[in-house]
């Protein structure tokens, strides 16, 4: 424990912390280039939707979410919360984790495949973030000495008769 601290207090670079951000840049390259090669819908797709005349067909398909166009968007928000990650900005954990959920259940639901990229980014990202020498390298030093416990005389009692 003493050797954590003490790694801890001179300020070395967590490699746990460096996997967490690899991983998080994977998510966000996922989520960049989920829209690349997704066509566009033309008049004609509407037409050939139609069946008899009888009106347009009602079918959900991949790319009639509105949220798919968003995605490539969150790719950048999860670039920008990575670099604050890298620069030691603990805040950065809560909002990293709940963009790649959205981002999970995003691609998922716009069925791409690069879901299974950041779906192992997210999961991997998210418990070396949560890792001891990550946690105290983000936590940043304390001004007390706390870590080392508690002063002697606190603990003394005196008794007088």
């Amino acid at each position: 424990m003493a050797a954590v601290v003490q790694d801890w207090r001179v300020g070395r670079y967590p490699w746990q912390l460096l996997v967490a951000v690899v991983c998080w840049v994977v998510v966000a390259v996922s989520l960049l280039t989920s829209q690349i090669g997704v066509p566009t819908p033309t008049d004609a797709d509407a037409q050939r939707d139609t069946l008899n005349d009888a009106g347009t067909v009602v079918s959900t398909t991949a790319q009639d979410n509105w949220f798919v166009p968003l995605l490539p968007w969150l790719g950048v928000v999860v670039v920008l919360l990575a670099v604050a990650l890298l620069l030691a900005q603990g805040w950065s954990r809560i909002p990293l984790a709940a963009c790649g959920l959205i981002a999970v259940v995003g691609l998922a639901l716009g069925a791409a495949w690069q879901v299974f990229p950041a779906m192992a980014g997210f999961l991997v990202g998210s418990v070396f973030l949560v890792l001891l020498p990550t946690h105290r390298y983000l936590q940043g030093p304390r001004q007390d000495d706390s870590a080392v416990g508690p002063p002697a005389e606190s603990t003394e009692r005196t008794v007088t008769p």
